[in-house]
């Protein structure tokens, strides 16, 4: 079998941080959130591989590594983009399209691919196996990042406006403001705060949010996400501080759930992958019983 993705890079590795993602303070959060659901075994199986390191220390991994040539192709797996029938575009017919950026949203692409590696890591090294590990954390993270879906039947403007704060003459991207800010300007948490104050589900509530294949959580995502783009900003799109905050007040408890929601599937897919008696979760098509 051809494997996939490339060999671990054994220097110590470039701290740059992308603007193309949760910044590394939510995707810390997201990926602790993810690491206090895993089971014993799944998480002793994933630490060996990380030799020894928790997930959490991996969080923005994708981010530092994507200025190095082997692992450029990553650099196209932050977005996916959806026709206006909510039907996902990847691979060749993303790249058919003449918005770069949606030609470029090749997230699912390496979400596939990444599950595909571990579902067969016995014909992998332990490094290609850790690579792919922290792959899947990451991008399913940002699968979970309203700013980070597309759609064919909005304008590339609309898609990624600009905003103004008060009589500031500079614009800030929209796309920017969800990486980070719609959660970060309220609540200044570190990872384990992150923990403490969003993983409060239940176990059904869990189980909910979690059933499906990815292609339906995805989906939904797109359903759920479009309103971003299409009723959160007016009146010129300029704000004074006072409608700023009032405006933040409405989005950061949306995106603080899809933060959680992101660690908790990140668990689920891992505990499958890893933990023989879990659920394993499909791509696509079925999710797949539990082992007995």
């Amino acid at each position: 079998m051809k494997k996939i993705f490339f060999p671990t890079i054994v220097a110590a590795l470039l701290l740059v941080q992308s603007a193309s993602a949760w910044n590394g303070q939510v995707h810390s959060g997201i990926t602790a959130i993810a690491e206090a659901n895993l089971t014993p075994t799944a998480k002793a199986e994933i630490e060996r591989y990380l030799g020894g390191r928790p997930l959490t220390y991996y969080a923005s991994w994708m981010d530092d590594i994507s200025v190095y040539p082997e692992y450029e192709a990553c650099k196209e797996w932050h977005e996916i983009a959806f026709n206006p029938k909510y039907k996902i575009l990847a691979g060749k017919r993303a790249a058919k399209s003449d918005d770069k950026r949606i030609s470029k949203a090749k997230a699912f692409d390496g979400l596939k691919a990444a599950v595909r590696a571990l579902e067969n890591r016995k014909s992998l090294s332990d490094s290609e196996v850790a690579d792919n590990i922290r792959f899947l954390t990451y991008i399913l993270a940002d699968l979970h990042c309203p700013g980070h879906y597309l759609y064919t039947d909005l304008t590339p403007e609309r898609q990624n406006p600009k905003f103004y704060r008060d009589k500031s003459r500079k614009a800030q991207e929209f796309r920017n403001f969800w990486e980070g800010a719609a959660i970060t300007q309220t609540h200044n948490w570190r990872a384990n705060e992150f923990v403490h104050q969003l993983n409060r589900k239940g176990a059904e509530e869990i189980e909910a949010l979690t059933s499906g294949t990815m292609a339906e959580w995805v989906t939904a995502n797109a359903r759920n996400y479009r309103f971003v783009y299409t009723s959160l900003l007016n009146d010129g799109n300029r704000f004074s501080n006072t409608k700023y905050r009032l405006w933040l007040n409405k989005i950061y408890p949306f995106a603080e759930e899809q933060a959680a929601i992101a660690g908790y599937r990140i668990a689920k897919v891992l505990n499958g992958l890893f933990d023989g008696g879990a659920e394993k979760v499909a791509v696509t098509g079925k999710s797949k019983p539990a082992k007995k």
